[in-house]
């Protein structure tokens, strides 16, 4: 920080909350002088770094950021991240007040996915509570067309849907023109069948042509999981103190 920035910081006296008795004076001047950012940051991934740490929460996979020329951001919290990770796939975990304590980024945002949702860009999903995994009832459909519904846990460890074998045949896939595959797990690798799904929705909110990886049932439990297949078409929230999943529309 500028030896000028650390001096005039004790003329002021507005604090921020979790930051220290100097955070807001520093956090505007920021982002309101001509050519600070450029000056103070080499780029995205150090203004990101510095984001956390004024504001007292974990950044995690920041090395996905590629490198790229700080952003002008402004507004509170949330509208400044969703200025600086315009392009990218990230999930905000809350605590207790809504207050920020992680943000994990998961990769640069799809495109072409077409997610149509009901005449706003935010939509609230309530969740259960299975241990510390959030749950939602979702309808899947399969080449059969005929939806079915089943409750997913949210996932954003696992790349796509999984579903135990067993649904192969309810869902309307025919075994032999699934793809043989290999899917990742705690327990090392596992054989596996892919395909897509013609649409995974939870409440209106609907995403066509979603890659599943159907997994045997032994391995799985009783386990289904919505993963990033779904979930990248979306920025989200998982706000385990209102159990809710908040999907925002790209």
């Amino acid at each position: 920080m500028p030896r000028w920035i650390r001096e005039s910081a004790h003329l002021f006296s507005s604090p921020l909350r979790g930051c220290g008795r100097c955070g807001w004076v520093i956090f505007l001047l920021v982002f309101s002088l001509p050519g600070f950012a450029d000056e103070s940051w080499a780029d995205l991934r150090s203004q990101l770094r510095e984001l956390a740490g004024v504001h007292g929460f974990v950044i995690q996979r920041l090395h996905l950021v590629e490198p790229e020329p700080a952003r002008g951001a402004s507004g509170d919290l949330r509208e400044q991240l969703a200025a600086l990770l315009e392009g990218y796939s990230y999930v905000v975990s809350e605590g207790a007040g809504g207050r920020i304590q992680r943000v994990e980024l998961l990769a640069r945002a799809e495109e072409g996915l077409d997610v149509p949702h009901t005449g706003a860009s935010v939509h609230s999903v309530t969740t259960t509570r299975r241990g510390s995994h959030h749950q939602v009832q979702a309808v899947l459909t399969g080449p059969s067309a005929l939806p079915l519904a089943t409750p997913l846990i949210v996932d954003t460890g696992a790349s796509t849907v999984v579903l135990p074998t067993s649904m192969i045949h309810s869902l309307g896939f025919s075994p032999e023109k699934l793809r043989s595959t290999w899917a990742g797990t705690a327990n090392g690798k596992v054989a596996a069948k892919a395909g897509r799904l013609a649409s995974v929705s939870i409440d209106s909110v609907v995403v066509y042509d979603v890659p599943v990886v159907f997994i045997a049932d032994e391995r799985l439990g009783k386990n289904k999981l919505l993963g990033m297949s779904f979930l990248s078409a979306f920025r989200f929230t998982i706000d385990d103190a209102n159990n809710q999943i908040i999907l925002m529309a790209e």
